[in-house]
């Protein structure tokens, strides 16, 4: 669980921080398996009955599953964006998706490079020879 509020601290936190391979393909992992599970419980609830009601309208439940569907894409695209500012490239990348199964395998080959370490006025000035790892 602190893993997860974790990685929605990485997507909402405004300033730039590094998202490592790790983090980010633990978030994505995250994503694909609770959309899922939404998706197997929705088509079970529009399965079970034939009806417009069980419960639980429909349209309540489609709209529950819209906004979850929005707001985790939201912070996918967040992640994925300080994701490729920590592999030195740029968030124009995300037009690679303009091409369906091209741009994916383009964006999966950027998410998996290593992490660029650019050094800040502070590092230059300190003297001090700092070295970033990626997980």
């Amino acid at each position: 669980m602190r893993k997860i509020l974790r990685l929605i601290e990485l997507a909402s936190n405004v300033e730039p921080k590094n998202v490592g391979r790790i983090d980010y393909f633990s978030f994505f992992l995250l994503y694909l398996l609770s959309h899922g599970l939404f998706a197997i419980v929705f088509y079970l609830i529009l399965s079970i009955s034939s009806v417009s009601y069980i419960g639980i309208p429909l349209a309540f439940a489609g709209g529950v599953f819209f906004t979850f569907s929005f707001v985790s894409f939201i912070l996918l695209s967040l992640i994925t964006k300080k994701r490729f500012a920590d592999a030195g490239y740029s968030a124009w990348n995300f037009l690679w998706l303009i091409i369906p199964v091209v741009g994916f395998a383009v964006l999966l080959f950027i998410v998996s490079q290593p992490s660029v370490y650019i050094p800040t006025e502070n590092d230059k000035t300190s003297g001090k020879s700092v070295r970033q790892t990626d997980e």
